[in-house]
């Protein structure tokens, strides 16, 4: 009891913050009207801070972005605890009773719109570059503008609104990633497993068809695989439903609890798995072609150039500004306190 209370006030405690961090992204880049800002700043010490992360941060990228490695644990985990109150945020709303039909739809609509440009490698760069690339480079080039020429911040709040595309781009793919996840869930709790009937041609012509009887996972694997490289091959796949399907079936079209199944009742309780599969194989086939398509070193250049000019505005906006800052900043106060203090005995001098 003590667990589930817990956990429900923890829950809530991430939805409380999840709700404030989008309301304050959507009130600084969409509603908020900002006056002009002269450099160098009048900062605080905490303004200064702010800004020496924000120039470490853009570096950290451009190092990422020229020497691409497996991201170490710890920094896995911390970006999940991060992002953790917007995830909870976001699987909330998408599994409410009445949000759930909604998203399926526009998933399975985003899917087949997605899966007419498999294969078509210049439309996904479009996408690419008219979501993540040609807004970086608009932005980037204003505030360079307003921060070398005009030495104030001012053009750039006029087209902030901009880094909405890249951020949207990003939130649909994690909807792709997700959707995969979570229909594959929902099948495993409906389907024991997935029959596939394998056909095969001997030298005479004949056709021998084998049953082989493997897990929902085994299945998508091998249908993502057999689009991803064309193999043609069909396996007429057979699921084997739990108890689950044929209640929730029951429940969704009012039926008695002895109610006797006809063949249309059976292909209507397969429906689910086949449109549910369709979304997470053709989901999954597009992100690998996509993520293929995109894999350019001139795109990697690119980004290197946009996140390099963020660090180099950022740090000069932090030069220029340290003279105004208030208070001494902590590491004077090291340098002052190693200079003040005696080292052995620690009288003041």
């Amino acid at each position: 009891m003590k667990n589930s209370i817990s956990k429900l006030l923890f829950k809530l405690f991430l939805l409380t913050i999840g709700v404030l961090t989008i309301s304050w992204i959507i009130w600084a880049r969409l509603i908020r009207e900002r006056l002009p800002r002269d450099i160098p700043f009048n900062l605080s010490e905490i303004g200064l801070y702010i800004l020496l992360a924000l120039c470490c941060i853009y570096l950290y990228i451009v190092i990422k972005l020229l020497r691409p490695s497996v991201p170490q644990p710890i920094f896995e985990d911390i970006r999940n605890y991060i992002f953790l109150p917007l995830i909870t945020l976001d699987e909330t709303i998408k599994n409410n009773k009445y949000i759930k039909p909604i998203h399926l739809s526009f998933i399975r609509t985003l899917v087949n719109l997605l899966t007419a440009y498999n294969n078509n490698e210049k439309i996904q760069l479009l996408i690419y570059f008219s979501f993540c690339i040609l807004p970086r480079i608009i932005l980037i080039n204003i505030l360079c503008i307003d921060v070398f020429y005009f030495n104030k911040l001012f053009y750039i709040y006029k087209i902030i609104w901009i880094g909405i595309f890249p951020l949207l781009h990003r939130y649909i793919k994690y909807s792709l990633k997700y959707a995969q996840e979570e229909y594959t869930k929902e099948l495993e709790s409906s389907y024991y497993s997935v029959i596939i009937h394998e056909c095969q041609i001997d030298e005479d012509s004949n056709i021998t068809t084998k049953f082989k009887d493997i897990t929902l996972r085994e299945y998508i694997e091998l249908e993502i695989d057999n689009q991803y490289f064309e193999t043609g091959l069909q396996y007429n796949p057979s699921p084997n439903p739990k108890n689950k399907a044929y209640n929730d079936y029951k429940v969704k079209y009012k039926l008695i609890m002895d109610h006797k199944y006809t063949k249309e009742d059976y292909n209507l309780i397969e429906k689910l798995f086949y449109d549910l599969i369709y979304i997470i194989i053709y989901a999954n086939v597009f992100i690998k072609e996509y993520a293929l398509s995109t894999e350019k070193k001139y795109l990697t250049y690119i980004q290197v150039g946009i996140y390099s000019l963020y660090s180099i505005c950022w740090a000069y906006i932090s030069y220029t500004s340290y003279p105004s800052v208030e208070n001494t900043p902590i590491f004077d106060h090291v340098v002052n306190y190693i200079d003040l203090i005696e080292p052995f005995s620690q009288i003041i001098l």
